[in-house]
């Protein structure tokens, strides 16, 4: 096992505690959030995930990076142990705000090109909203780490600005719950689960709001923050009624193909 290992084990059964707490608390409250087949579909669609993003980010992220390393307008060491010795502190502070922001402008557009929505709305896709939810990720962002180049050429260790990514995705799988309410004045700088909430949402006021990864800030700077009024209604519309695995990942790029063949 990588230096990585501790990590993600740590990581997995954290998630899988949380979990079992949400499945529990949701019964013992009678609510009916979880259903067996989603939860399976889910987690099987994340396992998917899981094995196309270490495939693609280790084969061929890394190395496009790595690639772009000698054009960056700042060098603090080609390698991570020369970076982490020469990278002042505030630094880390400095990228833990850009690649959210990168995540804010990569989300956002992913909900506005048909394309990507395409391959987005497998995140979406659930009639059900819970913890599980969030592994439903999508296997096809092949060029979503576009997005984060200009990272790079700041000077970020390649290393280092995937780290982030991944913290930042780690954070966003524990908010997807509908059974923590509000949390007071963390809600104007965090992406809380009632924040994110708004972002599954499908009715009108809630669709497209609320991008945010770990921050909420950008949002409100851009005028696409939107509060937790109502419950939303989660899913896609129109809805998908289906817990086949590859209908979830592919059905969302099936349906844009099919928009461009009927195209004028």
């Amino acid at each position: 096992m990588d230096q990585s290992g501790p990590y993600v084990l740590f990581t997995l059964v954290s998630y899988s505690l949380c979990i079992a707490l949400e499945v529990f608390f949701a019964y013992r409250r009678n609510l009916s959030i979880y259903d067996r087949q989603n939860t399976i579909a889910n987690t099987l669609v994340f396992f998917g995930f899981v094995l196309v993003s270490a495939f693609w980010q280790t084969q061929v992220v890394l190395k496009v990076y790595t690639a772009l390393q000698p054009y960056a307008l700042f060098n603090l060491g080609t390698s991570v142990q020369e970076y982490v010795s020469r990278a002042p502190w505030w630094s880390y502070v400095l990228l833990f705000f850009l690649e959210d922001f990168c995540y804010y402008v990569f989300h956002r557009v992913s909900h506005k090109v048909a394309f990507l929505w395409g391959l987005h709305e497998t995140h979406h896709s659930s009639n059900y909203y819970n913890l599980s939810v969030s592994a439903r990720e999508p296997w096809l962002y092949m060029f979503a780490f576009l997005f984060w180049t200009p990272l790079v050429l700041l000077g970020f260790h390649p290393v280092i600005i995937i780290q982030q990514q991944w913290i930042n995705v780690t954070y966003q799988l524990f908010i997807h719950t509908p059974l923590v309410g509000k949390l007071g004045f963390l809600e104007w700088f965090l992406n809380t689960p009632s924040n994110h909430r708004v972002h599954h949402g499908t009715d009108t006021k809630y669709v497209d709001r609320n991008f945010g990864g770990i921050l909420i800030i950008w949002d409100r700077m851009f005028g696409t923050y939107q509060r937790e009024e109502e419950t939303p209604t989660y899913g896609i519309s129109p809805p998908l009624h289906s817990n086949s695995v590859f209908v979830i990942v592919f059905n969302g790029l099936w349906r844009y193909l099919r928009g461009l063949r009927s195209a004028p």
